[in-house]
Order: C-alpha cells, then sequence, then structure tokens
C-alpha cells in the first residue's frame, strides 16, 4: 500500500485543549458559561461551525443565527492565532509517520479543519513536512464525510484508490472511505465511536499502523 490518508482531529493530534479554550473565549465575550474538554472532544469531527454552535449551545446560548456566525468568525479569529499552544500529538505518531516514508508511503492529510489552521497545527507540532498533501474543509466544494474530499486528495497525490489506505477515528472517515472505494482504518483512542463501525478494521495505538499496512 504506498498512499496513507490521515484525518487530524482525534488521529495526529488531541487539538482539543486549544479549540476548548478558544472557544470559552468568545462564549465568555457573549456572556455565557463555560465547556471542558471532554464536552469539546465530543463536538469535534463536523467542521468549525458545528463546533461553535455545539459549544454555544451547551454554555446556554439561544439559537440565533446572526450570533452564531458572529461567534464561529470570532473562533476562527482567535483559534487561528495560536492553535497549538496545548494541543500534543499521540502516542507514536511520529515514529510511525516516519516509518511509513521510509517504506516509501506516501502521506497525506484530509480534515474539516481549515487548510491554515490544519497547516499552522502540523507545522508547530513538527510534522508537516512528512505529508506530500494537507487538505482543509475550506478548500473544497463537498467536505468530509463526502467522497468527493477524499478523491480530491488522491487525486492531488496521484493515487489509486485500490492502491490507498484512510486512516481516521470517526464513522465520519469510514463513510468517506468506503464511498470513495477506498480501504479504512480506525483508531480507538480519537474523539470518535469505532464500535459504531464495527465491519471496519480498528487499531488501539498509532504505532500499529506500519503492520497492518503490511498486512492489507
Amino acid at each position: 500500500m504506498k498512499f496513507v490518508v490521515f484525518d487530524l482531529d482525534g488521529t495526529l493530534v488531541d487539538s482539543a485543549p486549544d479549540m476548548c479554550a478558544a472557544v470559552n473565549r468568545v462564549l465568555q465575550a457573549a456572556g455565557l458559561g463555560r465547556i471542558d474538554t471532554v464536552q469539546a472532544r465530543g463536538f469535534i469531527g463536523d467542521g468549525i461551525d458545528a463546533f461553535v454552535e455545539r459549544a454555544w449551545a451547551a454554555a446556554g446560548g439561544r439559537a440565533n443565527r446572526s450570533g452564531l456566525r458572529e461567534a464561529v468568525d470570532a473562533f476562527v479569529d482567535d483559534y487561528a492565532r495560536d492553535p497549538a499552544t496545548l494541543s500534543r500529538v499521540y502516542p507514536g505518531v511520529s515514529g510511525t509517520l516516519e516509518a511509513l516514508g521510509a517504506r516509501g508511503c506516501v502521506l497525506a492529510v484530509c480534515t474539516n479543519k481549515h487548510q491554515a489552521i490544519a497547516e499552522r497545527i502540523l507545522s508547530r507540532l513538527g510534522l508537516i513536512s512528512r505529508f506530500r498533501c494537507v487538505l482543509g474543509g475550506d478548500r473544497v466544494a463537498e467536505r468530509k464525510p463526502a467522497p468527493a474530499h477524499l478523491q480530491q486528495v488522491l487525486d492531488e497525490i496521484g493515487a489509486d484508490r485500490s492502491d490507498a489506505l484512510m486512516v481516521g477515528d470517526s464513522a465520519h472517515d469510514a463513510e468517506m472511505a468506503r464511498t470513495a472505494g477506498v480501504r479504512c482504518v480506525l483508531v480507538t483512542y480519537g474523539y470518535g465511536d469505532p464500535e459504531a463501525v464495527p465491519d471496519v478494521p480498528r487499531i488501539t495505538r498509532m504505532s500499529d499502523l506500519p503492520a497492518f499496512v503490511s498486512r492489507s
């Protein structure tokens, strides 16, 4: 298997602490309550708009379209300034990326996070050089779980779907891969619920991925 595409949040990086801190600053400015990192992890996966909307509701905010739009914009401005102060690379990720690269695998990232923010996080955490392509949700017409998002990544790295693997943590990742005709494996430590898609292989540690790739 020559091409491996990764989800970002909950798969490569635990970004919830920085997202939680940024959204809490927005909520505080709006006179609302706070959320904790456990809640934040549960709100991640469908893009920034959905994340802020869920946090807004959990903090007691009313569903006001204009207010939510302002909150999303404020969150993007705040979060983009410094999205990797509290975020951490999951154990085994750096070594796994190095091992796959040494085998000649082409690596990419497919994420619903804004492109510039995703690139900044990967750069700050020392991972950006490992990837041929990083494609954020704001750079595609249809984002994850739409198969077009993954297909665009494959096109940009010159990959055939039969020789590619999607690595994620959620049902969205699995559904996107399935409808794109790409094999998938889910990590069990992320933000999603791998048990919701029992027909998809799972690994408990990122360091298990090279062996999985060898068997595939």
